[in-house]
């Protein structure tokens, strides 16, 4: 192949250089065709060069990549054998606790109802014995009948006087809040009545007041007057006795 690509490049430059006369012919077509198909074989050639480096590159990694991944792959495996391993220890306990567990759960539960049937046992027994300390009872109960017909007799009575005594405490306090209303609304009459009689009195002595003003005022008038008259009479005896004088002085 550079052989060929040497020869088409000698080629090139012999089309590229003049002619040396004007008779020599030109490249025919098959020569044409030739150097295309040349020139395009190169150009694939390039190409699938290209393809097989990168074919190459892909190849070494997904080779890689395989490697890592059987690795991933074998440490993952022995991770979860060895979970495996734990998970079934673990179950194993569990297993042993559990074992223990029930075998407790049974004990217990034996020893619950051995307790239960003594108990029921000694509640059969406590029931027994109720049971006739119930029947001695209903005798003395049946002895005390006529001590409870007196008392009921008794609690009869005691329930009517304390309804009557009920009733005569309601009415006292209903005639206690009467007696209150009615002291409330005589004295309420009696301030009434008393108000206007303070305002009759009132009235009454301010009329007499002003009776005794107006006898008074006349009684100083009529003193004024008379006083008044005196003072003429005073007046005129002086005169008379001046004129008198003169006369005897004459």
């Amino acid at each position: 192949m550079p052989k060929k690509k040497k020869a088409g490049k000698t080629a090139k430059k012999a089309v590229s250089k003049p002619p040396k006369a004007l008779d020599v012919p030109g490249p025919t077509a098959l020569e044409i065709s030739l150097r295309l198909e040349l020139e395009s074989l190169e150009k694939d050639l390039d190409a699938a060069k290209l393809q097989a480096e990168e074919a190459r590159k892909q190849n070494l990694f997904l080779h890689e990549e395989l490697r890592q991944t059987e690795e991933e792959a074998a440490e993952y495996e022995a991770y979860m054998a060895k979970r495996t391993q734990r998970e079934q220890l673990k179950v194993d306990n569990l297993a042993d606790r559990n074992q223990l567990a029930l075998s407790a759960i049974q004990a217990e539960k034996l020893r619950k109802t051995k307790e239960f049937e003594e108990l029921t046992k000694t509640l059969q027994d406590t029931l027994i014995e109720r049971e006739r300390d119930y029947a001695k009872v209903q005798l003395q109960l049946d002895d005390l009948a006529e001590f409870a017909q007196r008392r009921q007799a008794q609690q009869d009575e005691i329930t009517e006087l304390e309804t009557k005594m009920a009733t005569l405490s309601n009415a006292h306090q209903q005639e206690l809040a009467d007696t209150k209303a009615r002291m409330l609304n005589e004295r309420v009459q009696f301030q009434r009545q008393a108000t206007r009689e303070v305002h009759q009195l009132e009235q009454d002595a301010a009329k007499e007041a002003a009776e005794c003003l107006q006898e008074h005022t006349r009684h100083v008038q009529d003193e004024n007057k008379r006083l008044r008259w005196e003072l003429v009479q005073t007046f005129s005896a002086n005169k008379q006795l001046r004129e008198r004088q003169a006369m005897l002085t004459k």
